[in-house]
């Protein structure tokens, strides 16, 4: 992985990153206490529920049709030019606001256009990742993405939150402006990445919907895939009903909030850590292996979670939760990265649109699903229930895509 951090275009695309999710996080914080600070009108238009809502639909539905567009064009000219978009767009609340015509449409209208510039970003960074890097090194390159989320949610999270709202309290509009320069600094960095890149002429495209739907057929045209796609889709069902269960073990006096937050942070330090051991442990086991063995051995872990009394240290809550969340980020860095290497160039951007499009939508439906069952759950059987599902997503992955190997022989 040393030798990824003198790789110059991979430097830039992370920083890019980083950056750019850095500023999107502190705007999250500025829009939730601008709102709260905006006025009567603004909150009775139901600009909350639309804001936080509506605005992540958006950006799912959003995800095919930018598929099948990032095809056609440069991958960096679309990371530089939505970063622009979402910068000229945010750029407009604090001036609105100091001008003291601040409303829930044009709230709504930067909320529609940045929903939509983050679906083409979202695509277009994970389709040009394998441009930037080669096939080899795709893996740690995933890995080093996945650690430096994880650091900086914790950051903004956990260490710059309360500084960053008392901020934005005293000086409203102080976070769009600090998200703008992330914006206008991200477009800068990714466009200073000088990878060559073909694009196909406009003779060579077909309607929008056929090009889609090469997309589609691929993913569910190869066993591996689809196998990949099941078990994917799995785990994003189970996921949701963790949390439900967790309020629900609260609701009924089994564990305090202390737990809960031990647990919540126990999950945060896993992924992290899954994400600093991804690489070496894929290198020293194989790529393809890691998908289904990291979700075998770490996923029954989540059984101790009722076994825990509330009496015990707190920290002893954190332990399953931490050992669940790296399995699920080896796991998850180790999927992607199939992904990436298995879907041809010019099909990549419509065939992952595709693949997180109806992942999304899967764990939207199975997140409903959950509440509605909220009130029902016995917190020990519907653990048991996820861990068995889990397994059968282990299982899944085991029988479907043990065949190929993702690590090249290559050290690196």
């Amino acid at each position: 992985m040393i030798s990824l951090f003198r790789h110059r275009n991979y430097l830039l695309f992370l920083s890019a990153r980083s950056i750019d999710s850095a500023g999107t996080g502190l705007g999250l914080t500025a829009l939730i206490v601008l709102v709260t600070a905006v006025g009567e009108p603004v909150r009775d238009s139901g600009n909350l529920g639309f804001l936080f809502f509506v605005e992540p639909l958006i950006t799912l539905f959003a995800l095919l049709p930018a598929g099948a567009w990032i095809d056609r064009l440069s991958h960096r000219s679309v990371l530089v030019n939505a970063a622009l978009v979402r910068a000229a767009l945010l750029l407009t609340i604090p001036i609105v606001w100091w001008a003291g015509a601040l409303s829930a449409p044009h709230l709504y209208v930067v909320a529609a256009g940045t929903a939509i510039a983050s679906a083409f970003t979202f695509v277009a960074q994970t389709s040009y990742l394998p441009r930037v890097v080669d096939a080899g090194r795709l893996h740690p390159a995933n890995a080093a993405l996945s650690t430096a989320g994880s650091v900086e949610a914790f950051v903004m999270d956990d260490v710059l939150q309360s500084p960053a709202k008392a901020l934005i309290r005293s000086l409203p509009g102080a976070g769009f402006l600090v998200q703008v320069v992330t914006s206008l600094a991200a477009a800068l960095l990714f466009r200073r990445i000088d990878v060559p890149e073909e694009t196909p002429s406009r003779g060579a495209r077909r309607p929008l919907l056929r090009e889609l739907g090469e997309g589609v057929r691929f993913l569910l045209g190869r066993r591996d895939l689809r196998g990949l796609f099941a078990a994917a889709g799995l785990v994003h069902i189970s996921l949701f009903a963790l949390p439900i269960i967790y309020l629900v073990m609260i609701r009924e006096a089994e564990h305090s909030l202390a737990a809960y937050r031990w647990r919540e942070g126990g999950e945060s330090l896993g992924f992290l850590t899954g994400a600093l051991i991804a690489w070496p442990l894929a290198r020293r086991l194989g790529g393809t292996r890691v998908i289904w063995l990291s979700l075998l051995v770490t996923q029954p872990f989540l059984m101790l979670v009722p076994l825990v009394p509330d009496g015990w240290p707190a920290a002893l809550h954190a332990v399953p939760a931490a050992v669940h969340g790296a399995g699920l980020s080896i796991a998850g860095i180790a999927q992607i990265t199939y992904l990436q290497r298995t879907v041809p160039d010019h099909l990549r951007g419509r065939t992952l649109a595709a693949w997180h499009s109806v992942l999304s939508l899967i764990g939207l439906l199975g997140n409903v699903g959950w509440l509605a069952l909220s009130r029902s759950l016995n917190p020990a059987v519907t653990i048991a229930c996820v861990v068995a599902i889990l397994m059968l997503a282990a299982l899944i992955s085991l029988r479907t895509v043990r065949e190929t190997e993702l690590i090249s022989p290559a050290r690196l």
